[in-house]
């Protein structure tokens, strides 16, 4: 998985359909460097408790423990697995359509272990590539959202001309971060483009360079993102 290529690919792509970049959006490679930032990141987690339950294990005076340190290296270990798989999807390169079963399973798996629940509603029995990378990237915002609980429903439907992608994510205490909009907007940052909001930034030059577009709704108990592609 070679972020760089990707992004660098992109980025052709949107000079070859004449989309206009601003003046100010980050260069391919401070994108890239972001994203490989935020993957380092989101790594680091799942495979600090592997580790720890590695340490576990191998530790003599802590027999008590080793029932629970297994099961904490092989809960981090199928989380960290997990979300491997849906980045190599989410910011992969190829240009094959996605089926719907698969992307379902991807996003299912962002939901395990947590509070929130997924409502999965899929018209289309497959989407373009971006159009699939788009819906996960939604649904991985929408997830991170609703950290305390909630519901995030799935909607991909067909429209004319094209088709619709939408993610509703509602609950008690979501959490929808400025700069998370910002990104999605294709708008510039403040402070600079960092790991944190890089794959929001990621998901609009993605869908503009396919000739997409994002739009984003926020409201007291949630946020619904859409984004919509040509046929």
């Amino acid at each position: 998985m070679d972020i760089g290529v990707v992004v660098f690919a992109q980025a052709a792509n949107q000079a070859s359909l004449g989309v206009a970049m601003p003046s100010d959006a980050p260069q391919p490679a401070a994108l890239a460097a972001a994203l490989a930032g935020r993957l380092i990141h989101d790594v680091m987690g799942p495979l600090s408790g592997v580790i720890s339950g590695l340490d576990l294990l191998g530790d003599p005076t802590a027999r008590d423990l080793h029932v629970d340190a297994l099961a904490l290296a092989t809960a981090s270990a199928r989380t960290l697995c997990e979300d491997m798989a849906f980045s190599r999807v989410l910011y992969g390169a190829g240009a094959a359509p996605m089926d719907a079963a698969s992307l379902e399973g991807l996003a299912r798996g962002q939901f395990v272990g947590g509070r929130a629940t997924l409502d999965w509603s899929m018209d289309l029995a497959t989407v373009s590539a971006t159009a699939g990378r788009t819906l996960l990237g939604f649904v991985r915002l929408a997830a991170a959202a609703l950290a305390a609980g909630g519901v995030v429903k799935v909607n991909a439907r067909a429209a004319s001309p094209g088709m619709v992608l939408s993610v509703e994510a509602t609950g008690p205490r979501a959490r929808f971060f400025v700069e998370t909009l910002t990104g999605l907007a294709g708008a510039p940052f403040s402070e600079g483009l960092i790991g944190k909001w890089a794959p929001a930034y990621q998901l609009w030059a993605a869908a503009t360079s396919s000739g997409g577009t994002i739009s984003t709704k926020v409201s007291e108990t949630g946020v619904v993102l859409e984004a919509r592609f040509p046929g």
